[in-house]
C-alpha cells in the first residue's frame, strides 16, 4: 500500500457528525500534525436540512445561527401557554451555513483532505482499520464511521422499538408582517393526530418569513401528498395566512430506536452520529449531542487516552424506550402527555430533562406530572421483552 493511502484518522461520512468531529479536531493545536481524511460521495453545500437545539452555553456556531429565540409557545387542544426560556435559548442553524463554516476552517490546514467517493466497507486489520472505497483502499489508525446505513435498522431485534420521525417544512414568506420574531411555536398539536404523534412547529426568521414544519412520529410514512395537505390546511386555518410564497421546502426521515447501538466497534473502528446513538430516540434532536461527542473524542485524542465512546445513562435510555413504546402503540396520547408536562413544569426543567441533565428526583417530578396509564402499559410491554 502506498504511503499516500495512510492516515492517522479517517472519517467516513462528511455529514453533520463527520464534519463536527473534523472541526473539533481542527481546534486542537496538539492534534494539528494528524493526517485526517474525510470520505463522502458528496461534498455537501447548500441547505439540505435545518438543525435546532437549545442550550445555556455558547458554541462555536453562534455566529452563523439563522436565528435564536428566548420565548416559546406550546399549543394543544387542552393547553396553551407562552414560556420564557432564560437562561436557555432555542437556536436554529441551517446546513448551508454550517457546511461553509467548517469547510472554510478545514481549508486552512493541509492536515485535512477530502475524498469524494462511496465507502463500501470498513474493516478491522491487525493494528489498524481499512476503508474500502470505489476509488481505492485507505488505512488509518482510527476510523470514525458516521454513515447512516438504512439496512442496519431493518434488522433490529423485535425486543426494541423502531419508529420514524418524518417531516416536511415550508420556508414561507407573507406579503404583510405577520410573525412574532421573538417567539417560536415549538409544538402545535391541534392538527388531527390519527393515532400518531403529529404536530407543527413555527420558527419565525423575520416578521414576514418563517419555517413552518409538519412532523410525524410513526412506524410508517404518509402518502407524499398528505404532508402538503396538512401544511396547507394548517397555514390557512390555524395560522390564518392566505397569501404567501414558498421560498424553500425541506423534508426528511430520521429513524428513532431504543436499540443500544455499539459505538466501540473494534480496536480501531468507532461509530458516531445516528449510528452511534447520538439522535435522542424520543425527540429526534441530535445536533448538540453530536457536537458534545465530537469534543469528547477530540479531548481523548489530545490526551492520548483510549477512545471510549459513551451512550446515555441507563435511566434515560429506559425513559426513551417507554416513550417510543407509547408512540408506537398509542401515538395520539402523546399530545395529552406533553400538554400536562408543559402545564405542570417549568420549561427550564423540561429542557434540562430532555438534555439528560436532571437528577432522579427531578425525573420523578416530571413523571408524576403526566398521565400515568400510558406509561404503566409500556412498563409492562418492556418487562415482557
Amino acid at each position: 500500500m502506498q504511503d499516500n493511502n495512510k492516515y492517522d484518522i479517517i472519517i467516513s461520512g462528511a455529514g453533520a457528525a463527520g464534519l463536527l468531529l473534523a472541526y473539533a479536531l481542527s481546534c486542537k493545536k496538539n492534534l494539528s500534525k494528524l493526517k485526517v481524511l474525510l470520505i463522502d460521495p458528496v461534498k455537501k453545500k447548500g441547505n439540505d436540512r435545518t438543525w435546532c437545539f437549545w442550550t445555556k452555553e455558547s458554541t462555536p456556531f453562534d455566529s452563523i445561527l439563522s436565528k435564536s429565540w428566548n420565548q416559546l409557545e406550546f399549543v394543544s387542544q387542552s393547553f396553551k401557554n407562552d414560556f420564557s426560556l432564560s437562561p436557555y435559548n432555542y437556536r436554529m442553524l441551517r446546513s448551508e451555513d454550517l457546511y461553509s463554516f467548517i469547510w472554510e476552517k478545514l481549508s486552512e490546514t493541509e492536515s485535512f483532505q477530502f475524498l469524494q467517493a462511496k465507502v463500501e466497507q470498513v474493516e478491522q486489520r491487525s493494528g489498524h482499520a481499512e476503508v474500502l472505497t470505489e476509488k481505492g483502499t485507505f488505512k488509518a489508525e482510527k476510523v470514525f464511521d458516521s454513515r447512516l446505513i438504512q439496512g442496519d435498522f431493518t434488522g433490529i431485534d423485535e425486543r426494541y422499538n423502531l419508529i420514524l420521525q418524518h417531516f416536511k417544512g415550508y420556508l414561507l414568506e407573507t406579503k404583510v408582517p405577520y410573525f412574532d420574531m421573538g417567539k417560536i411555536r415549538m409544538f402545535d398539536f391541534r392538527i388531527p393526530q390519527k393515532q400518531q404523534v403529529r404536530f407543527v412547529y413555527v420558527l419565525p426568521l423575520t416578521e414576514r418569513k418563517a419555517l413552518v414544519e409538519f412532523t410525524v412520529f410513526s412506524p410508517d410514512l404518509l402518502n407524499k401528498g398528505e404532508y402538503d395537505e396538512v401544511l396547507q390546511k394548517y397555514i390557512a386555518n390555524l395560522l390564518n395566512i392566505q397569501d404567501y410564497k414558498i421560498l424553500e421546502e425541506e423534508e426528511g426521515i430520521i429513524p428513532m430506536t431504543d436499540f443500544p447501538f455499539k459505538r466501540n466497534i473494534s480496536e480501531n473502528i468507532f461509530k458516531i452520529g445516528t449510528q452511534g446513538g447520538m439522535c435522542k430516540p424520543s425527540t429526534g434532536y441530535a445536533f448538540l449531542n453530536m457536537w458534545k461527542d465530537a469534543q469528547a473524542i477530540a479531548n481523548q485524542l489530545e490526551n492520548k487516552a483510549p477512545i471510549n465512546l459513551q451512550q446515555s445513562e441507563k435511566r434515560f435510555q429506559y425513559y426513551d424506550a417507554l416513550l417510543l413504546d407509547i408512540m408506537k402503540r398509542d401515538g395520539g396520547s402523546i399530545s395529552d402527555i406533553f400538554s400536562d408536562m408543559f402545564k405542570n413544569n417549568r420549561i427550564q426543567l423540561i429542557f434540562k430533562f430532555l438534555n439528560e441533565e436532571t437528577t432522579l428526583a427531578e425525573d420523578l417530578k416530571i413523571m408524576w406530572s403526566v398521565p400515568s396509564m400510558p406509561f404503566f402499559k409500556s412498563i409492562y410491554n418492556l418487562a415482557k421483552n
